[in-house]
């Protein structure tokens, strides 16, 4: 996954680029945030938020390559404008905590489902064992996505608004081309 960006394929068949999120990013990633609804950006953040503080920018645009693992979308008819947010943090060396936002234009197009998919195998290929995520228990999208890609939910112990959904990642079978 270079720095360039790779596309996705909507199910309405737009085209999306992603790429890694990094510190010149800045500006149009604090406009995403901006432009989410209320709603979205409760669900992403888990409060109410409704901008980033110089802090909470810093450290969601200055990733730590060995922690964590930060990519946004664009639609690729609109480049420069951040549509999505997806990003895993190792939380230790065998699980890995996620994190999506996707505009509300832009979602029920499969965008949130391919994302949190390439998250799983990203952090699968790195070693990872674990994915978890707390999810408001009114964010049926995001259940329901994460029902499809093999996450149990159970309610959070520590606050009856949330859910929290786990998923054990698969070993990597070695196979006789990746001996070669």
């Amino acid at each position: 996954m270079s720095r360039i960006g790779w596309p996705i394929r909507t199910n309405d068949g737009r085209f999306v680029l992603v790429r890694s999120l990094d510190a010149g990013r800045r500006t149009a990633f604090r406009q995403f945030i901006r432009d989410l609804s209320p709603r979205a950006r409760s669900s992403r953040f888990l409060a109410a938020v409704n901008d980033l503080s110089e802090s909470m920018l810093d450290a969601l645009t200055s990733t730590h390559a060995a922690s964590t693992v930060a990519w946004i979308a664009e639609d690729a008819a609109k480049p420069g404008r951040i549509i999505a947010e997806a990003r895993y943090v190792a939380t230790d060396q065998r699980e890995a905590e996620l994190a999506v936002a996707v505009t509300d234009r832009w979602q029920h197009r499969g965008l949130g489902t391919r994302l949190v998919y390439q998250l799983v195998e990203h952090a699968r290929t790195r070693g990872l064992k674990r994915a978890w995520s707390y999810v408001r228990r009114d964010n049926e999208a995001m259940l329901a996505i994460a029902r499809r890609l093999g996450f149990l939910a159970k309610p959070s112990v520590d606050d009856p608004s949330l859910v929290l959904i786990n998923r054990v990642l698969p070993r990597l079978e070695r196979t006789v081309e990746s001996e070669g």
